[in-house]
């Protein structure tokens, strides 16, 4: 008894050390629960439906694939629809990269590539959101069809409110 007390002794010693260190981070939501929500928000108004590759992510999006823990990213699988989600959780330290890709993303969409008329506003609407590593590119939401100008202040209004809607359940998530 006397030749374990010293080692019992030295686990209880270990163990509260062990207790005494910070407390981890609180948890991160999984990026595909985001995602669920986020469709149970838009319901039939989300119209992503063919899943990225993480090379596409990389070649289209410009977002390292060395950088990346995970990712849920959905675009459409007809070029007339732009809806796109996407979700990155980068590898620790690499948020900024990746935020800087999708930011970059969002102005090639803005001010270099050619939209169909009636997804200007969404392109314009479209958002980055970062939350430490995770970094989401947010272009979704019901089409306006109550405005016959497409580049009207109220069809960019409408498609800002629509983003907004996906950010606040995005948001929601790391409250």
């Amino acid at each position: 008894m006397k030749k374990r007390l010293p080692i019992l002794s030295l686990m209880v010693a270990l163990l509260l050390a062990a207790g005494c260190q910070s407390a981890p981070k609180a948890d991160l939501p999984a990026l595909d629960k985001v995602h669920a929500a986020v469709k149970t928000e838009l319901g039939e108004d989300y119209f992503p439906d063919r899943a990225l590759t993480a090379e596409e992510l990389e070649t289209l999006m410009g977002v390292k694939a060395a950088d990346v823990e995970s990712f849920v990213a959905e675009m459409p699988n007809i070029s007339m629809r732009i809806d796109t989600f996407i979700a990155v959780r980068a590898k620790a330290g690499k948020g900024d990269a990746v935020k800087k890709a999708l930011e970059a993303y969002r102005t090639f969409l803005v001010e270099e590539s050619m939209q169909y008329p009636m997804n200007l506003a969404k392109v314009n609407a479209a958002t980055v959101v970062a939350h430490g590593d995770d970094v989401y590119f947010l272009m979704l939401g019901k089409m306006d069809e109550t405005s016959e100008d497409v580049e009207s202040d109220d069809a960019k209004a409408f498609a800002e409110g629509e983003v907004a809607r996906v950010k606040a359940v995005v948001d929601g998530f790391y409250k």
